[in-house]
């Protein structure tokens, strides 16, 4: 077992700890890492040895709530348990090491030594939805409908996903929202930092918005640094709240493009909802129109129509 900066408690079952499926990390009581499992490693991507010691606001897993916004310094669930001496649960966005956001349900739990100082447990695990929609995106891999870079569907599976619901539309009456999606500001990236950085931002992007999905929802690489998302059964509102909320997950994020330099990640976004009397590829247009019009009025943002 790796050094640990400080003495765990003797109340918290480390052995136990280190077999279970779940990840698991300890903090002391000024929320310093103490204890990191091997499932946490997994799923994270940071190795125990570079968080034991720091805190979780140190760029470690830096918690966002749905809508983007940060609970290390405000309403984090694990300080909060620490502080009523509850347990607590909660359903939160961490940071991958690679950049992207990963959705997680944790459980917290306060420890109270004899001296007083209080100790924290914080359990995770991918939440269910995600995981079944991983095991989702594994069928469509091996049908060759996936984006080798991003993890995203190809133009393949967009095209498809179009026709199905664009059909669905017209012979039920089954309605859809299509949103056309581009990452901000690619083109400079890959001029000030090389093409590798630009990858590596797609890549996170995408990842992160992938992780906000709903089982029937679909996401695309169109083309470039364009993603188009196929919303089944949504209208423009919910739509709108929907594309929000990855929005704000992206612009949460950031990655590494050099030694000491991270950069934040934005797109901006088109969306509108199909209607029986025009064509999948109409639709798609005034998608890309309203994209554009989007990234006219300053990017990181959503237009809508």
């Amino acid at each position: 077992m790796e050094k640990r900066p400080n003495p765990v408690p003797d109340s918290m079952p480390l052995d136990m700890l280190d077999r279970l499926f779940e990840c698991a990390y300890a903090v002391d009581a000024d929320r310093r890492i103490v204890y990191w499992n091997k499932a946490a490693e997994a799923l994270t991507g940071y190795p125990a040895g570079t968080v034991l010691g720091t805190k979780c606001s140190d760029n470690i897993l830096v918690h966002v709530d749905k809508d983007g916004r940060p609970l290390c310094t405000n309403n984090c669930p694990l300080s909060d348990s620490m502080q009523s001496l509850c347990r607590n649960e909660a359903t939160v966005y961490l940071q991958h090491a690679h950049g992207h956001r990963v959705l997680v349900n944790i459980r917290t739990v306060p420890t109270v030594e004899g001296d007083g100082s209080v100790w924290g447990l914080e359990l995770f695990e991918e939440a269910g939805e995600v995981a079944d929609m991983r095991s989702r995106m594994a069928d469509l891999e091996r049908l060759a409908l996936l984006d080798a870079l991003t993890g995203a569907g190809n133009r393949r599976l967009a095209d498809l996903a179009m026709h199905s619901r664009h059909s669905a539309l017209l012979r039920l009456g089954s309605g859809y929202s299509v949103a056309m999606i581009d990452l901000d500001n690619l083109k400079l990236m890959n001029d000030e930092f090389g093409h590798d950085a630009g990858d590596l931002a797609l890549k996170s992007s995408a990842r992160s918005m992938l992780n906000t999905l709903r089982a029937s929802d679909i996401l695309s690489r169109w083309g470039g640094d364009e993603f188009l998302l196929v919303l089944e059964g949504a209208d423009l509102d919910e739509a709108m709240k929907a594309m929000e909320r990855m929005r704000a997950l992206v612009e949460s994020s950031s990655v590494e493009v050099g030694e000491g330099i991270r950069i934040g990640l934005t797109v901006s976004a088109g969306v509108t909802q199909a209607r029986p009397s025009e064509t999948a590829d109409e639709v798609v247009t005034r998608a890309d129109r309203l994209l554009y019009d989007a990234k006219r009025a300053g990017r990181n943002r959503i237009a809508a129509g």
